[in-house]
């Protein structure tokens, strides 16, 4: 697929990954839609891409944990009259910390965002993609913590484990026509998550980071060979390799060691 000149929406592109994607998505030629809350990074990222590399560029401020979001992209994409062929539902959060301690509002908001706002969209596009006929992408990002279980994270695990899972069968039972569902699980990447989770990560946690940009330019690769699923990040692929050898038990013991080593609570809600 040749993606000079073609539309992409991408969500949560204000910051993180979302960012980086559209960077590197805008440097392969396509214009893009960027979508976000904040409106005023939006624009800045919006003026730099069109100055950088010579796109079209449009901004939409959305709120992708409202269950409005995805008929505003959609109304926005019928008023430019345009065919998308890449959907990234980057968009995403999380809460780290004792469940019963965090208001139940709280919680379902991150089932909205991480979980609602990625099947509405994807059903509205897998039927606008199915329209026009042209090849086509959507990318689902996902997460390691997929295929994990921790304590004081289990909301973001299990909406991640959703969106895995759901990508892989759209995948399969969308092979054959012109679009390719792809599912990004992406380790720790250097983003502004943490402080949006209520996480503090030491010294070792940080050891395992991986630059958002090198993150992007591994997925989007994968995303371009139709590969379905792509874990990223040798030592993470290993991980999660041996994990699937080893008792869900023991696996979730181990997980949980490692994880708690190089993360804490910020701030301990309630």
């Amino acid at each position: 697929m040749n993606l000079k000149g073609k539309y992409a929406v991408i969500t949560g592109a204000s910051s993180g990954i979302g960012k980086e994607f559209s960077h590197q998505l805008a440097k392969k030629g396509m214009n893009l839609i960027i979508c976000a809350r904040r409106e005023h990074l939006l624009e800045s990222l919006a003026q730099q891409l069109r100055e950088q590399y010579q796109v079209q560029v449009e901004v939409l401020k959305v709120d992708l944990g409202s269950t409005n979001a995805s008929n505003e992209i959609l109304q926005k994409i019928k008023q430019m009259n345009i065919e998308v062929q890449f959907l990234l539902n980057n968009a995403g959060t999380g809460l780290y910390g004792p469940f019963d301690q965090y208001p139940i509002e709280k919680h379902n908001q991150v089932i909205q965002l991480n979980v609602m706002s990625v099947v509405n969209l994807t059903y509205h596009f897998t039927k606008h993609m199915k329209a026009h006929g042209k090849p086509s992408h959507i990318v689902n990002i996902a997460s390691i913590a997929a295929y994990l279980s921790l304590p004081n994270f289990a909301i973001y695990n299990a909406s991640k484990a959703f969106v895995k899972r759901f990508t892989q069968g759209l995948a399969l039972e969308l092979r054959g026509t012109n679009i390719s569902v792809n599912c990004i699980c992406p380790g720790v990447t250097q983003t502004e998550f943490f402080d949006a989770a209520n996480q503090e990560m030491n010294a070792f946690g940080k050891i395992s980071i991986m630059p958002v940009e090198k993150m992007v330019r591994i997925s989007l690769r994968s995303v371009l060979r139709h590969k379905i699923t792509k874990v990223v990040g040798l030592s993470n692929q290993l991980m999660i390799t041996l994990f699937k050898l080893l008792p869900e038990s023991l696996v979730s013991k181990a997980a949980n060691s490692i994880f708690s080593k190089g993360v804490k609570i910020k701030n301990i809600p309630g």
